[in-house]
């Protein structure tokens, strides 16, 4: 750990009084003022009532915290660096004196307060580090507020750090083990701060007493800027941390931020005298079921008729988490407030409320904001396939069977993790991919080996693509894949893409045909876009049997559809694939056009030694699609009018006539009947409509420029 980096004027240039020794002393003992600057001194003067002329001040460096903005953070931080969560921050001392205090400031507007509710209020670490260099911040800090890329949590440990000796608390180095995260020095350097993963309900925002006199509070899931120092104390990198602050934690204090810190649960040490000896029973042991909802209650009016606050009750409670309140635990405070306001008994006395009356509604939280509000909220688009699939939803890729449903996905898992626009036709981001492979995992493994053969390279290899894709291949429940692959982002990199293979296969109810059930899984399926990276989550789906191009959504309840964000299809047609759309909430595209290859590679076998063909999504250039579309107009044509010259003919005298196999009449003919340009009479010949006649003069006309 290295000492602060003074910068110019050095300290032992700054004329040093008594009345400076003592602020200094202050200073050091208190927060990290840089003693030369005029604004710390006025703080450190406004804080102190008194100061004796004859203090003597020792000029020695304070070994302590490494200044982030005179040095480049440890790598172990890049999870941070990463996202737009920063701000900027100086001391401040509260109206009405009391400790300074770390505000925070936008960075693009240095005079305007930073709000950890609001994402605009944020930046990239560049600009925050930029920003505090230029107008004088003391630091940088970090949002660790929930957001679609982020799900971080920290526990921040006072007083447990001596910076002259550089000792750690024997608590707070329980604590460091226990949890096997980041730590850091914060800046007063008599803290530490541990950083790490937390994605678990409840949130938590806690501040729990600690042996020797130090505090240790807890944040998870919750509006809140943590100041960031970059001074490790090791070399180690996040982990999840949700364990520990599940063990550690009292309760999730439903109170509203504040400038200057949060309200925090309170002292009831000194009032454990002052109640009957069967509330402490009820709440250590809680009640038999069917009666907790009663006994809670009458332990808040009890204790409120004894003199406790809310904030005594709930501490109380909070400590026994097994006991009366684990009925309540996630909304505990809620609870407290909700029966604490109506209990209005005489002390030590329990009276029950009327029917109804344990239903009051919680205090009224304003939901509402005014239009700019609103619309400040917007964020920039993002892409993994530009213009089509943007970062952090979840869309549905619908195609019947033999579409190529799974040579797309392979096709578009290349495409991100090489960074290659060629391979579909399109820009693509590159990162990492998960593939949920459920539905034939055998052919899934020779289809992505041919297909790293053919789009990376011989020289490539299998080992250099690694760790840019985690595949899942066991039936397991959404909510464990969740979890499998959110482990897998910490270890390896957040993901760009989620692919799953398929919607069918990985349903895992009684009836598919249950809308309660598919919406269920649907909502299941969507928290996928919650994973590290915010991914777009792209997820293969089966229609309904012998569904037209313009009924290619997913084949179960349709509910399913509701819930996703898009619906990408996939359409085969004269030789080629169209890619395409019919339900998007985002930006619509112009179709786009692939052709199936059969490809082989030298790894994928049978027993005899013989390459396996396999097939291979390719792009096809808009001048071929514009001249197969112009040859399906003909053929098209062709069809129509041999109805209308020829309306007496077999289905085989047809096809032989217009020389074409029996089958893919027949499908030609299905498209007809469906768009109504023919029609089957009693004696199932098939005759032209009037709307047929009129596609004939449609396809006859010229096209502009011939």
């Amino acid at each position: 750990m290295s000492g602060l980096e003074w910068t110019t004027p050095k300290i032992e240039e700054v004329p040093m009084d008594g009345r400076y020794c003592a602020l200094y002393r202050q200073a050091l003992e208190e927060e990290p003022f840089a003693p030369w600057e005029k604004d710390a001194f006025d703080v450190a003067e406004a804080v102190l009532d008194m100061v004796e002329e004859s203090d003597v001040c020792t000029m020695v460096e304070r070994p302590g915290p490494s200044d982030p903005l005179t040095h480049t953070l440890p790598p172990a931080l890049q999870p941070l660096i990463a996202q737009r969560h920063w701000v900027v921050w100086k001391y401040e001392l509260p109206k009405g004196s009391g400790k300074p205090s770390k505000v925070p400031y936008v960075a693009a507007a240095p005079s305007r307060h930073a709000s950890s509710r609001n994402p605009k209020d944020w930046c990239s670490f560049e600009t925050a580090i930029a920003a505090a260099k230029k107008h004088g911040f003391h630091g940088v800090s970090f949002a660790l507020t929930e957001s679609a890329t982020t799900r971080f949590a920290a526990f921040d440990l006072d007083d447990c750090h001596d910076p002259k000796t550089n000792t750690i608390a024997e608590w707070a180095r329980r604590l460091i083990g226990e949890t096997q995260s980041y730590v850091e020095i914060t800046p007063s350097g008599t803290g530490l701060r541990i950083i790490g993963y937390g994605r678990a309900d409840p949130p938590v925002n806690n501040k729990l007493k600690a042996p020797s006199g130090g505090s240790c509070e807890i944040y998870r899931r919750t509006p809140k800027f943590i100041a960031v120092t970059g001074d490790a104390i090791d070399g180690r990198e996040f982990a999840n941390i949700d364990a520990a602050i599940d063990n550690h934690r009292r309760t999730t204090p439903q109170t509203p931020e504040h400038d200057g810190g949060e309200d925090r649960p309170a002292d009831y040490t000194a009032r454990t005298g002052d109640m009957p000896d069967w509330i402490m029973e009820t709440v250590r042991h809680g009640a038999e079921v069917g009666k907790r909802s009663d006994e809670f209650f009458k332990v808040v009016r009890t204790l409120k008729g004894n003199g406790w606050n809310a904030g005594e009750i709930e501490a109380l409670l909070g400590d026994h988490p097994d006991g009366i309140a684990a009925k309540y635990w996630t909304r505990l405070r809620q609870e407290v407030d909700r029966v604490y306001y109506k209990a209005t008994t005489p002390h030590g006395t329990f009276t029950p409320l009327p029917a109804g009356e344990l239903s009051v509604a919680a205090p009224f939280v304003p939901k509402y904001k005014n239009l700019a509000a609103f619309i400040r909220e917007y964020q920039p688009i993002s892409y993994t396939l530009e213009g089509i699939l943007p970062s952090g939803v979840f869309y549905f890729l619908t195609a019947r069977r033999s579409t190529g449903k799974t040579a797309f996905l392979v096709a578009a898992l290349f495409a991100i993790i090489l960074g290659n626009d060629e391979l579909l036709g399109v820009k693509v981001k590159k990162g990492r991919v998960a593939y949920v492979a459920l539905e034939n995992p055998t052919d899934l493994r020779m289809k992505l080996e041919v297909a790293r053969y053919q789009f990376a390279g011989a020289g490539v290899t299998l080992d250099d693509l690694a760790d840019r894709v985690t595949i899942i291949d066991a039936q397991l429940p959404v909510k464990e894949i969740v979890e499998q692959l959110k482990v897998a982002a910490e270890e390896l990199g957040h993901f760009q893409a989620v692919l799953w293979d398929t919607f069918q296969a990985g349903f895992q109810g009684d009836e598919f045909n249950d809308n309660a059930g598919i919406l269920k899984y649907a909502q299941q399926l969507r928290t996928l876009t919650g994973l590290p990276g915010g991914p777009s989550v792209l997820v293969a789906a089966h229609p309904t049997k012998n569904a037209g191009e313009g009924e290619l959504f997913p084949y179960g309840g349709g509910s399913s559809i509701n819930e996703a964000d898009g619906n990408l299809t996939l359409w085969a047609e004269d030789g080629s694939i169209k890619f395409h759309q019919n339900r998007v909430r985002g930006p619509e595209f112009e179709p786009l056009h692939f052709k199936i290859e059969k490809l082989s590679c030298p790894d994928i076998v049978d027993v005899e030694g013989r390459q396996i063909l396999l097939p291979v999504l390719r792009p096809v250039s808009a001048q071929t699609a514009e001249q197969r579309q112009a040859a399906k107009g003909k053929g098209d044509l062709d069809l129509l009018k041999s109805f209308a010259d020829h309306p007496a003919l077999s289905l085989r005298e047809r096809a032989l006539k217009l020389g074409m196999p029996v089958s893919s009449l027949q499908r030609k003919i299905e498209g007809l009947l469906k768009r109504k340009f023919i029609e089957q009479g009693a004696d199932e010949k098939y005759r032209l409509t009037t709307k047929g006649r009129k596609e004939i003069l449609t396809l006859v006309q010229p096209t502009p420029g011939q």
